[in-house]
This record gives structure tokens, sequence and C-alpha cells, in this order.
């Protein structure tokens, strides 16, 4: 009893499962016990500076998921998803997504009909091939792939001794979140560039303004200084976002955003292409970004990311300190240095010499309100509650997360002739009387420094 006992167990060891894959024309099976679910391909958010074969990250059930083109890996050409083209979730040590082109089925096999790869009638690469598997199921060759030589491939140059916690772990968890921290909020200025969201944190930014004029060339730097650009006692260095996350520079920069970035070191613009809003956000919906996603760790920019709207909106959020540390800013700060220190004036105005206010436009005119007075900035919703009996000016009611604003439409208020509903018009929210109220005006340009000797 105990001898055929012993030998079912030993047929059972040698039976294994594997999860029947198509990539191109060659079939892949990966082994079972690695996959955790299969989905279908969302639209990813894309990482600029993230290893190459990585198309992006998702939002998995709380979970950030970078994922991992199969094609790119085996260096098949591109191609359009299709509603065949499924991830296939895997975890070894963590957790990515494999994009196969179309998923058949589970098949199970004897472990000795995985033959070692020596030489195979595939055009696919074998280096990342640890074995394969004949005549199954009316199938000549089925090829298995090495996961773990996958991963390394596709995080490569990265030290997985740094990471810390692991990524993939929801932020809902216990030990994530202290319960505290939930009812607490931070506040970012979220842009844009070639369309995807990013953010910096409220408290680093010390103004925006429009660029309006060519910058001062500097020779011998990094194409992705844009310049120096004049402001009032300095210079500062310009970095083009696009060209440091390895996009393609815009046609045209006059009329883009930049953004003063300020550290207690450090002071330096970056380009962007629009500037959408200033958010407030429970830091229950921010966590951090690992540094799996990041090719190079001194470009690592996107140390957090911020899901908004259950998920479906993903923001990265950028670091000041390391935007205004790297070696390609330093250098231009140093010449910057050697600039000021040659300057007669001894150096810049003192930074409580000035007072900081959100410019704003209201039938063509330029208006201003100290930044400290702003309770946040964010768009129009597409509907909202109307009042009876309000005052015209008073365009409804919204909900801004629990708290329920009136919303004022200035333009109606002063007096001013009426305009359709536009991307540009902003929703700037006011604490008045302890309440909580929304002024719509035409567009939210910029944040100024402006010395109190001129005010």
């Amino acid at each position: 009893m105990d001898t055929r006992q012993s030998e079912l167990e030993s047929d059972v060891t040698l039976k294994q499962k594997f999860l029947l894959c198509m990539l191109g024309d060659e079939l892949f099976a990966i082994e079972l016990d690695s996959v955790r679910e299969i989905i279908r391909v969302p639209d990813p958010v894309p990482v600029p500076l993230a290893p190459d074969h990585i198309t992006g990250i998702i939002n998995l059930r709380g979970s950030i998921i970078p994922l991992v083109s199969m094609r790119s890996i085996f260096r098949l050409p591109d191609k359009d998803n299709t509603e065949s083209t499924k991830a296939v979730i895997t975890e070894t040590g963590q957790a990515a997504g494999l994009v196969m082109d179309k998923v058949l089925n589970v098949i199970e096999i004897s472990r000795d009909k995985i033959e070692p790869v020596e030489k195979n009638s595939s055009d696919i690469d074998s280096f990342y091939i640890k074995g394969v598997i004949r005549d199954v199921d009316e199938h000549p060759l089925i090829l298995v792939p090495d996961i773990q030589l996958v991963f390394d491939e596709a995080f490569r140059n990265i030290d997985n001794k740094k990471k810390g916690k692991s990524f993939q772990e929801p932020i809902t968890g216990k030990e994530d979140i202290d319960e505290k921290s939930v009812y607490k909020t931070v506040q970012f200025v979220s842009f844009k560039v070639r369309n995807q969201e990013y953010a910096v944190p409220l408290n680093g930014v010390l103004e925006i303004m429009e660029l309006t004029e060519k910058a001062v060339q500097v020779p011998n730097v990094h194409e992705c200084i844009f310049g120096l650009m004049p402001l009032r006692d300095r210079f500062i260095p310009l970095v083009d976002i696009r060209t440091l996350f390895g996009f393609d520079p815009t046609e045209d920069y006059i009329g883009t955003r930049v953004i003063i970035l300020e550290t207690s070191k450090t002071t330096a613009g970056i380009i962007v292409d629009s500037v959408s809003e200033v958010l407030t956000v429970d830091t229950g919906t921010v966590s951090g970004l690992p540094e799996i996603l990041s090719g190079k760790e001194e470009l690592s920019d996107i140390t957090e990311v911020c899901r908004l709207n259950e998920g479906k909106r993903i923001i990265s959020i950028l670091s000041v300190e390391k935007l205004t540390k790297h070696v390609v800013v330093k250098e231009v700060l140093e010449s910057v240095e050697e600039m000021k220190n040659r300057q007669t004036d001894g150096g810049s105005l003192n930074t409580d010499d000035f007072e900081q206010f959100i410019v704003f436009i209201l039938n063509d005119n330029e208006f201003g309100v100290p930044i400290t007075s702003v309770q946040e900035i964010v768009r129009i919703p597409e509907t909202m509650t109307s009042v009876p009996k309000a005052p015209d000016f008073v365009e409804g009611v919204m909900n801004l997360r629990g708290t329920v604003l009136p919303i004022i439409d200035q333009r109606k208020r002063m007096g001013l002739y009426a305009s359709g509903r536009n991307d540009r018009q902003r929703i700037m929210v006011f604490m008045i009387d302890g309440v909580k109220t929304g002024f719509i005006v035409d567009e939210v340009t910029e944040v100024l420094k402006i010395p109190e000797s001129y005010i």
C-alpha cells in the first residue's frame, strides 16, 4: 500500500501545468505556478526613462503593475493590441504583465517531455528559452520561456536590493497606510507632456510662467538643457522635460509653460507643454513608484504615482529634489554660480521680500490673488446641480471630494458677456467666511513671485 501510494505521488510530481500562449506564429508554454491572472490589456501609462521593453504601467485593483512587451523581448515587429491580446500577470519575486498576442488554454504534460534547448526549428531567439516541448496536442513545437531571464532583461540595470517593500502590494493594505493619513491631503501642480499627466508638489513650485522669449544658450551642455532664463536678478537653467524623458522636442517652444522649481539649495525651471491645475488629493491616493521602473537610477525622477477616479486616472509625480540634482543640471548651475559670483550687487534678493500670486484671466484682463488665499484650482465638471431661485451668476453646486461647493460665474457676476465652456476655463476655490466657494475664470496662467515693494 505504501509502495503504491509512493508511486502515485511520484507520478503527480512528474506532471506540470502550463499556460499555452501565442506570440506571432510561435507557441509558448508559461509555467502555471508563476501565473497570477490573465487580463485584457488596458491602455498603460507610459513611464519616461523606463527600460525599453516596458510599455508602461497599469493600475490593477490598487497595485501598480508594469507591462512587458514580449514582442520586444523576442525582437518581433510591433503590433497593435487586439481583442485577443492578453496580459499574463506573472510573479517571480515581482509582479509584471507579459503581453502575449493570444492565450489559448492550459495543458498538463509530463516533465520528461520538456527537452533542453539545443537546436529547434523556430526563428525565436533561444537565449530566453529554457526548454521545448514537442508533439503535444497536435502542436509540433512549444517553447518554454525562462520567465526569470525575461524579467532580468526587461528590468536590466536595476539593483533589486534597493527596492525595499514589494511594489505590487495594494496601497489599501493596513500595513501600508496609517489610518490617520487617509484624512490628510497634499497639493500638486499637474501638467502635461505629450498628452501624459505629470505633477510636482506645490510646495516645490516657486512660480509658473509662459515661455515668451528665447533663452541664453549655454555651450557644451546636455541637449536637455534649453538654456538660461533671466529671472529678475539672476539666471536659472531651463530643463526641457520632453528631451530629458527621451521624447522628440516640440517644434515651437513659444507659448509653452515654465514651472520654476526651488529647493533649499537650487532653483531651476522645467519646460512643459501645458499646466493643467492645482490638485488637492488625499495622501492615501499617493504611493511610491519603485526603482524597478526606472531604467537608470540617476534619472529616476518619477518617485510616486497618484491614482484618481478609482484608478482610471494615473498621474506620475516627479521629485523636485531629483530634478534639480541631475548631473546635467549641476553643470549648468555651476556656470550660473560663477555668473552670480561675478555680479557686483552681491547676489539675489531675499525671498522674504517677495509674495506669490496666482494670475488668472477674465475678459482678456489679468488679475492676481495671493497664492495663500487659493485652496485649489480644478477643472469645470461636465454637470453641476442647479440651485433654485439663486442669483443668475450662481452656476450651481458641485461635489468636491465630499464637500458641496457653490460655483460663481465671474463673468456673469461682473456683468461681462457670457462665453461658452472651454478646456482653458478653471474653477478657483477660496475659503470665504468658513465656506469653500468656487469661482469660474477664463484661464489660470501662472504663479508669479513679486517683490513686496512693487505692490
